[in-house]
């Protein structure tokens, strides 16, 4: 029981992440030039990393 607890953790912390991954993703494209992180506390550098 405890193992699978983990994973579900895990797989729970997963989504949330790509799911934020993907929202900062759609945030750029929509907004254009004006930058997302500043509203969102997400520093750019971390932004850019994962769309590379």
């Amino acid at each position: 029981i405890a193992i699978e607890g983990q994973r579900d953790a895990k797989n729970a912390a997963l989504i949330s992440s790509v799911r934020t991954i993907t929202d900062s993703k759609l945030g750029v494209i929509s907004i254009g030039d004006r930058p997302t992180w500043n509203s969102t506390g997400v520093p750019p550098s971390l932004v850019f990393y994962y769309m590379s």
